[in-house]
């Protein structure tokens, strides 16, 4: 199941979750790949009051990632 949000942040535009992974799109071009992310976390990241907040907190140095080119 493919999932997809524009989010209201200063730092991340969007976020697309798909089989365990999530890539977040960042408002500096730059996109992240985090893999091994349960759903719950996207669900909680595209609801959260300050995505950026809960990025830095919850997904940032918690999941194995891989920038994107």
């Amino acid at each position: 199941m493919k999932q997809s949000a524009f989010l209201k942040s200063s730092v991340i535009v969007s976020a697309v979750y798909s089989d365990w992974r999530l890539l977040i799109n960042f408002t500096n071009g730059h996109s992240i790949c985090y893999y091994d992310v349960p759903w719950n976390v996207y669900d909680r990241l595209v609801h959260a009051q300050s995505p950026g907040k809960y990025y830095n907190d919850v997904i940032r140095s918690h999941y194995r990632s891989e920038r994107q080119l």
